[in-house]
């Protein structure tokens, strides 16, 4: 359950959540601010998952964000389905980290 718990991040906020199982970025595109922002995050969460959505995605940018530590984009637009099939990936993760704060 508590893999599937959100909280929104605004630019220059900070997470309520100290440990997210998984990071699902979204933005317009690869831009340099963008690109700080996600530094930021991966800095503030090293080992956390974290994917990207992205607006019509070029195989540049997807390969810089590959690059920054992003383990899938998925471009927009997409379908719900196409989001909870790539979301199904972090959930082995997710558990992982569920177990691992239990004991």
């Amino acid at each position: 359950a508590g893999c599937w718990g959100t909280s929104w991040i605004r630019p220059h906020g900070v997470s309520a959540i100290a440990h997210p199982a998984a990071i699902l970025w979204d933005c317009i595109g690869a831009t340099p601010n963008e690109l700080r922002r996600l530094t930021a995050l991966r800095e503030a969460y090293p080992e956390t998952p974290l994917a990207a959505l992205l607006h019509f995605p070029r195989w540049q940018e997807v390969e810089q964000l590959e690059s920054l530590g992003i383990a899938w984009v998925l471009g927009k637009p997409f379908t719900a389905e196409d989001l909870l099939t790539r979301l199904a990936e972090f959930r082995p993760v997710c558990q992982a980290e569920v177990c691992r704060r239990a004991a």
